[in-house]
């Protein structure tokens, strides 16, 4: 690969060329960095480069002659040309990569109070490295070449670069080494215990909390794992962990409530970690097995399906209700009700119910809740507007009720 910065200050990068990075890439991954610089493609006895803006105006401005015949020179069939510039696109880790896989990558670096803005026409895109102005593009031009030139094949050691932050979306967990305690405070048991799963999965969670506390801005750009109907909350995939994001209000507070009360007492998720930053609330918790009742595979062997429903009901009702955190008063005759109890929100597998998810409106109350809206989820995935027009026969409602006697 082959990078050129163009720069009026050649002399800035005397030391970054020299930086253990761009030398082990120089020497083991072919680069060839070239460093161009503008003002000698200037004309006149002056060399110059710069001028004041036409309609007025303080500073000077990057003439548009010396640089387009700067790029002119520096460019091939094969150069990719990008201006450092404010007005850019915001840098990344996805663009990094991207850069990385061209054969010729020209950096111009902008300079003075700007650039004259005909010299877009000369170049492919601007790139800006973040939502603040320096004196001139060369500090910006070295992290983009630092960022990319890591990335080639044998500059660093292999794997060294997969877990770094922005790699899978979000920030790398955090490191730990010698001492193994300072100042009473410990290195992680886990990172010591020599067990590679529980590390991994003890840094993936750390790295959802680090990013949580610091950079919640990178879950927006995270897909979502699975639909989730007409809930504004999130749901992300993480190894064999969902995160769910919702904004804070009754609902979240309840399903936090709920799952730590209900651990030991009804097959839910662990929770792993509970977050709460800018109006949100974040839980953080394993992954259930098996299907969702409104998987085809279930909905399709009617037997199967109202028999799970109908021992999902009673698997809530059996739990003791007398410590409930959110019980309101007195509780004799009521059950622990789902709230909302559709197909999409239990999971089961063929040796029974698995678990219960989305439990934001769980609460105490009347069997006859929970039934009539599994009777309605029943239906709308059989026959009505979530049976994706599938010819199914309709529900049986006295057989089901008789399940649940």
């Amino acid at each position: 690969m082959k990078i050129s910065i163009l720069t009026i200050c050649p002399d800035t990068f005397d030391s970054f060329i020299r930086t253990p990075v761009i030398t082990k890439a120089r020497k083991r991954s072919n680069l060839d960095l070239e460093i161009v610089d503008i003002r000698s493609y200037a004309e006149g006895s002056f060399r110059k480069i710069d001028d004041s803006p036409y309609g007025g105006g303080r500073g000077m401005v990057l003439r548009v002659d010396t640089a387009s015949r700067a790029i002119a020179a520096t460019r091939t069939e094969k150069t990719h040309v990008v201006l450092l510039s404010p007005k850019g696109r915001p840098y990344d880790q996805k663009k990094a990569h991207e850069l990385s896989h061209m054969d010729h990558l020209a950096l111009v670096c902008g300079h003075f109070e700007g650039t004259d803005a005909r010299i877009e026409d000369y170049i492919d895109e601007m790139i800006s490295i973040g939502d603040y102005i320096l004196t001139g593009g060369e500090i910006a031009a070295m992290a983009v070449c630092d960022s990319v030139v890591r990335l080639l094949p044998e500059t660093l050691r292999e794997g060294s670069a997969e877990d770094e932050s922005f790699e899978n979306g979000i920030l790398e967990y955090p490191q730990y080494t010698h001492p193994e305690e300072f100042d009473g405070k410990k290195v992680p048991e886990v990172l010591l215990s020599g067990n590679a799963k529980e590390i991994r999965r003890f840094r993936t969670i750390q790295a959802i909390i680090d990013t949580i506390r610091n950079r919640p801005d990178l879950f927006e750009k995270l897909p979502q794992a699975e639909n989730i109907g007409c809930s504004e909350a999130r749901i992300l995939a993480f190894d064999d962990m969902i995160l769910k994001i919702q904004s804070d209000g009754p609902e979240a507070k309840r399903e936090e409530q709920a799952l730590t009360w209900l651990q030991d007492r009804l097959p839910v998720p662990k929770v792993l970690a509970c977050e709460h930053k800018d109006g949100k609330t974040y839980i953080l918790m394993e992954k259930l097995k098996g299907r969702m009742l409104c998987d085809p595979v279930i909905l399709n062997n009617r037997n199967r399906l109202t028999k799970t429903a109908a021992a999902a009901l009673k698997m809530l009702w059996e739990v003791d209700i007398r410590d409930c955190p959110f019980a309101d008063g007195n509780t004799e005759g009521k059950v622990l009700c789902h709230g909302d109890f559709c197909l999409s929100n239990i999971f089961a597998d063929n040796k029974g119910i698995n678990g219960f998810i989305d439990l934001g409106s769980c609460h105490i109350g009347s069997r006859q809740e929970d039934i009539d809206m599994c009777i309605w989820s029943l239906e709308a995935n059989l026959t009505g507007e979530y049976s994706d027009n599938k010819d199914r026969e309709p529900l049986d409602r006295e057989g089901f009720l008789k399940l649940l006697q």
